[in-house]
């Protein structure tokens, strides 16, 4: 039998294996009121982006209006080296089961590790300050095409000391940076496979 998942699969099974036990704090008021939030809450903030598989990871490149200008920019920032925008990813572990790992955005020649039980852990001691969050993810959103740029499938994740606030990288951008986005088209994605399926799945 044939294992099969999408790009959704990672995201379904991050927030169910990953975040079923963290402090997930529902954010009161218009998203609009976020970025205060976070500032008044001592917030520390990592951009995920999802991908099937670690084979998909290159596809991001195809995002930018030059990839090899985007990471001199960001090497020239002192971004490139950072634990803050990773990519999380479906595999197969040795038992043939489903399992996520993540990797360092920038940088390609690193290992991918396994995911923290305690995502809020991570996201605390590996997250950036509200000021140099915003500065990177005003670059990146330059990097990518401004408005006409390709940012779908990221996810923000913001631990501030009233817990774990979610939110998408299109309604930070517009909500709490007030820049303006156009929005994407939806494109089917083409499914992994595999022989076996993982329990719980």
């Amino acid at each position: 039998m044939k294992m099969i998942w999408w790009e959704k699969t990672v995201e379904y099974y991050f927030v169910r294996n990953y975040l079923s036990d963290a402090d997930i704090a529902p954010f009161d008021g218009d998203v609009e009121k976020l970025g205060d939030a976070l500032v008044n809450n001592n917030a520390k903030s990592v951009l995920i982006e999802f991908k099937r598989n670690y084979s998909d990871l290159k596809t991001d490149r195809q995002k930018y209006k030059s990839y090899e200008n985007a990471l001199e920019n960001m090497e020239n920032e002192g971004f490139v080296d950072n634990n803050f925008h990773i990519f999380i990813f479906g595999k197969l572990d040795e038992n043939g089961k489903f399992a996520l790992s993540g990797r360092k955005y920038w940088l390609e020649s690193t290992d991918s590790f396994d995911l923290p039980c305690d995502f809020n852990d991570y996201v605390s001691k590996n997250g950036a300050d509200i000021d140099q969050f915003n500065k990177y993810i005003k670059i990146l959103f330059r990097l990518k095409g401004g408005e006409n740029g390709s940012l779908g499938g990221y996810a923000i994740m913001a631990k501030t000391n009233k817990g774990l606030t979610a939110v998408s990288l299109s309604e930070y951008l517009t909500q709490v940076l007030k820049l303006e986005i156009k929005k994407e088209l939806k494109f089917e994605q083409k499914p992994e496979q595999s022989r076996n399926f993982g329990p719980g799945m």
